[in-house]
């Protein structure tokens, strides 16, 4: 899940402080060049905050036993029922972005500095993958089809992709989706076995399947998406920008999109977009999550605490603001029914609307 309202995490400096506290050999200070090597970046554990759970949380998912919520400095929280949670020790300080589980033991989380950890029991303990600060670019989503195959997107058409498990990361070749750079929201396997992915200007892709060449998709909306979610019949719902939601029941009949498109010049206008149908959602608060609900419908979460419930052939039942009315990110329904919502406001409960 991608959200749009980080902090900033400032990176540690060990190279600066390191330096200033050496001392001046005679060449230096002779004014002589003096050689030696930086220390090498560094990934610093995450603090154990009392109040963690009340600090930006940027996504939350359902494990089959427990739920995982990530977030800010590195935090990852634990907890049985939604209500009470627990932090655990984590190594890393880089908010965390996305946090996605294959099955109940086996999980990894994404996020700045474009760090990829992974758990082997459930989320208890969490080992560091992958750690390259030097990029200075984040990571938005990770998607695993299995134990062993895995992507994680980002920033700037930013890929990775596993076939062991995480043991080893390499550049992703997807030029579809990476050539022109743009950022890279949220991929997802849809009901059918192809894949997903959505992004900033329009950015819309399907693969068929691990394997498959991405096929770039003319955008029915000319600016960004922020997330998806797969329908039973093989179909996807998108949403993003100012409220703007679509759904395509087949995706054979989107086009490929046109070579003439240039989505940076856009304005954030509705074009035809043969194959899709607008969901008219009556809002212009921009939805981050989105969460299915058991009789078919959805939840879309978004800015100013906004919730929209949509019934299954993808009309609004209902809306509602959280009390907090801090932006949402992402979204998970509860052991009764009620909502755990991630956001700018740490983790809070609502019913459903």
């Amino acid at each position: 899940m991608t959200s749009f309202f980080w902090k900033p995490v400032t990176r540690p400096v060990v190279w600066a402080v390191f330096a200033c506290a050496l001392p001046l050999s005679a060449g230096a200070q002779m004014g002589g060049k003096v050689d030696f090597d930086p220390l090498p970046p560094q990934s610093y554990d995450a603090e154990i905050m009392p109040r963690a759970d009340k600090d930006l949380a940027l996504d939350v998912t359902w494990t089959g036993t427990r739920y995982i919520a990530v977030g800010d400095r590195g935090h990852m929280l634990v907890s049985a029922d939604g209500q009470d949670w627990v932090q655990v020790p984590m190594p890393t300080r880089a908010a965390l972005t996305s946090v996605h589980f294959v099955d109940e033991d086996y999980g990894w989380a994404v996020g700045h500095d474009a760090v990829i950890l992974r758990t082997t029991d459930g989320g208890r303990n969490w080992e560091l993958q992958q750690f390259e600060p030097g990029l200075e670019e984040p990571l938005h989503d990770v998607v695993f089809l299995d134990r062993q195959r895995g992507l994680a997107v980002g920033a700037y058409g930013l890929a990775f992709k596993t076939e062991d498990g995480g043991e080893s990361w390499e550049d992703y070749e997807a030029p579809a989706i990476r050539n022109d750079e743009f950022h890279i929201n949220r991929v997802f396997p849809l009901t059918d076995g192809r894949l997903f992915a959505v992004g900033e200007y329009g950015m819309l892709a399907v693969a068929e399947g691990w394997d498959g060449e991405w096929r770039r998709l003319q955008p029915p909306y000319d600016s960004s998406f922020f997330g998806g979610m797969a329908l039973k019949d093989g179909g996807v719902l998108v949403y993003g920008l100012r409220g703007t939601a679509y759904v395509s029941r087949d995706l054979s009949a989107v086009p490929d999109i046109d070579p003439d498109f240039d989505p940076v010049l856009g304005g954030g206008e509705s074009l035809e977009g043969e194959g899709w149908v607008e969901v008219e959602t009556g809002t212009t608060n921009s939805m981050f999550g989105g969460v299915d609900i058991p009789d078919g419908g959805f939840i879309l979460v978004g800015l100013n605490g906004e919730i929209l419930r949509l019934s299954p052939d993808l009309k609004v039942q209902a809306r509602k603001n959280t009390e907090s009315e801090s932006p949402l990110s992402a979204a998970q329904l509860g052991p009764n029914r009620e909502l755990i919502l991630v956001g700018e406001g740490g983790i809070e409960n609502a019913e459903l609307p």
